[in-house]
């Protein structure tokens, strides 16, 4: 596993993608902390994933695809909160894929949250100043 993340470090940052890797790293950590809490667990089980080597390897060779992220490093950021909470769900519910369909999903949905963004954004503005 340490070849794995040592590799992976030197990839993705020549790669230029190391910051997506670290969002992933700490969505994904938050989400386990969460999880722990809400199952009265202990934290240090929850977080005990990150140090297998599947999720090494997505870590750095999966969710860092270039064409799997978007540019920004915002917008990175974004796309790895919601990866991740997607994870932290299907895991709450014990699926056994849940890193699988976290970038799926994330994949799939965070173009149409993109997109829909200053809509919604607009709805909220005026919502909110209706009730001022």
């Amino acid at each position: 596993t340490l070849a794995i993340w040592v590799a992976g470090i030197i990839a993705t940052s020549y790669a230029k993608v190391l910051s997506t890797a670290l969002f992933w790293c700490m969505w994904f950590a938050l989400f386990a902390l969460l999880r722990a809490a809400l199952a009265h667990s202990n934290p240090l089980v929850a977080l005990g994933t990150m140090t297998g080597p599947s999720f090494a390897l997505f870590t750095f060779f999966m969710i860092t695809d270039p064409r799997t992220v978007p540019k920004g490093a915002l917008d990175r950021a974004g796309f790895c909160c919601l990866a991740a909470g997607i994870d932290a769900i299907f895991r709450y519910n014990q699926h056994p894929y849940a890193i699988f369909w976290g970038l799926v999903l994330a994949s799939a949905l965070y173009p149409l949250l993109v997109w829909a963004g200053p809509f919604l954004t607009a709805r909220l503005r005026t919502a909110a100043q209706g009730k001022a």
